[in-house]
C-alpha cells in the first residue's frame, strides 16, 4: 500500500497538470509529447506519466500517431461546429428540465449568479464573467437531475475549452449579449416556460460559434505561416 499511494498521486498529478496545460493552450494543439521531457518537467517517473497520458488519450485530448508517438489533438473548424451544435441541444435539454425542477432556493442561486455577471459586465471583467457564467450553467446542470446529459456535457466542455481560449472575448457587445442571455433564461425559468428557456439557451450557445470559427481560421493561418 505504501508504494501504491505515491504512484497513484503521481499519476493523478500528471493527469491534471497535463490536462490543464492542454486546455489552457500552454501545450499547443498538434504538439508532439515527448515522455522524457514531460517526466523531467513534472518531476515524476515515466510509469505514472504513461498512465496519465493513457487517460488523456481515452478522452481524445491526446492522439497516438501511426508511428506510436503521441501528440495533442488538433483543433479544426469542423469539430468546432459539431461541438457547438451538439452542446446547444444538450444545454437546451438541461434548461428545459431545470425549469421543471426549479425550487425557490435554485432561483435565488441563479439570480445571485446573474447579478454577479451583470456587475462584472459593467466593468468588462472577463475572468469574472466567465467564472460566474460557468457557475450559472453548473447550477442548471444540478437542477436538471439529468446525470446522463451532464456527463456528456462535461466531456464536451473539456474540448470546447480549447476552442474558447482562441476566442477574444473583448467585445463590449459580446459581454452584454451573454449577460442579457443569462437574465432572459432565468426569467423564463421563473415563469416556468421551459420551451422558451430551452430555445434561448440553444441560441445562447450558438451565438459564439461564428466568432469561434473565425478565431480558429486565424489560428490555422498563423500556424501555417510559422511552418512556411
Amino acid at each position: 500500500m505504501e508504494r501504491t499511494q505515491p504512484r497513484r498521486m503521481s499519476k493523478d498529478y500528471a493527469y491534471y497538470e497535463l490536462k490543464e496545460k492542454i486546455l489552457k493552450g500552454d501545450i499547443q494543439p498538434d504538439q508532439d509529447l515527448v515522455e522524457g521531457r514531460l517526466a523531467d518537467k513534472l518531476n515524476i517517473s515515466k510509469t505514472p506519466l504513461r498512465e496519465a497520458l493513457q487517460r488523456l488519450e481515452a478522452e481524445e485530448l491526446v492522439i497516438r500517431q501511426p508511428n506510436g508517438r503521441l501528440k495533442t489533438a488538433s483543433i479544426t473548424v469542423k469539430e468546432a461546429e459539431e461541438l457547438f451544435v451538439v452542446r446547444s441541444y444538450l444545454e437546451g435539454i438541461i434548461a428545459n428540465q431545470a425549469t421543471v425542477e426549479a425550487t425557490e432556493e435554485d432561483i435565488e442561486i441563479l439570480s445571485s449568479h446573474c447579478q454577479r455577471i451583470n456587475q462584472a459586465t459593467k466593468y468588462y471583467d472577463e475572468e469574472a464573467i466567465l467564472h460566474y457564467g460557468k457557475m450559472f450553467h453548473e447550477q442548471l446542470y444540478q437542477m436538471s437531475r439529468n446525470q446522463t446529459v451532464v456527463k456528456i456535457l462535461n466531456q464536451l466542455n473539456d474540448h470546447m475549452t480549447r476552442y474558447r481560449r482562441l476566442v477574444p472575448v473583448n467585445s463590449k457587445y459580446l459581454y452584454h449579449q451573454k449577460s442579457e442571455d443569462h437574465s432572459i433564461i432565468l426569467d423564463y425559468i421563473i415563469k416556468g416556460n421551459r420551451l422558451q428557456a430551452e430555445e434561448t439557451m440553444r441560441k445562447h450557445i450558438l451565438s459564439s460559434m461564428d466568432t469561434a470559427i473565425e478565431a480558429i481560421k486565424k489560428y490555422e493561418n498563423e500556424s501555417n505561416d510559422e511552418i512556411v
